[in-house]
């Protein structure tokens, strides 16, 4: 598969409905080829064996590199990393691949109001913090500072950041302080 950087992966492509030809399909996501053994496998069940909701997302940016560089620095701070990168592409999280990155040409605008935001899991309050302050460091904008939201939950810990790209992005713990 030439271009992704990822032998045991397999390239998803879906085409616009008005044109029949290769040069319009997009790529949309990269998953792993079935039956393979990699980091690329998707956890779509817990330790326990409960399916989980969402096996991942994909989110576009125009700008892969910078992305990268905002990414890997924010998510780290809730214990998540680069698992898959290629030349348009990165997956992240922390056994499998939850969320993609992918170079795109015409990402989704940033719309405040469309209530679009993907919410990030995080393991202690500290953690919220330290997501927070590192996504501000690497170039992210305040979208809400650290703190508890009763009104979603008496233990709704949780922080908000706009990102590089304009996706509006969570980090939540909603354990009780012990």
């Amino acid at each position: 598969m030439a271009g992704t950087g990822c032998q045991d992966a397999c390239l998803i492509l879906t085409h616009q409905a008005e044109r029949d030809d290769f040069e319009a399909c997009r790529k949309i996501a990269i998953f792993p080829k079935p039956g393979s053994a990699s980091r690329l496998t998707m956890g779509t069940r817990t330790a326990t064996g409960e399916l989980l909701m969402i096996d991942h997302i994909s989110i576009g940016v125009r700008d892969i590199s910078r992305a990268k560089q905002f990414y890997d620095v924010t998510l780290n701070a809730l214990g998540y990393t680069c698992l898959s990168e290629a030349e348009d592409s990165l997956g992240y999280g922390r056994d499998a691949v939850a969320l993609w990155v992918v170079a795109v040409d015409s990402p989704v605008p940033p719309d405040a109001g469309s209530g679009l935001h993907l919410c990030f899991a995080a393991p202690t309050r500290k953690d919220v913090d330290a997501f927070h302050k590192a996504a501000l460091g690497a170039g992210g904008y305040d979208n809400g500072k650290p703190g508890l939201r009763t009104n979603y939950g008496a233990n709704y810990y949780a922080a908000y950041v706009v990102d590089p790209g304009g996706y509006r992005i969570e980090a939540l713990c909603g354990q009780a302080v012990s």
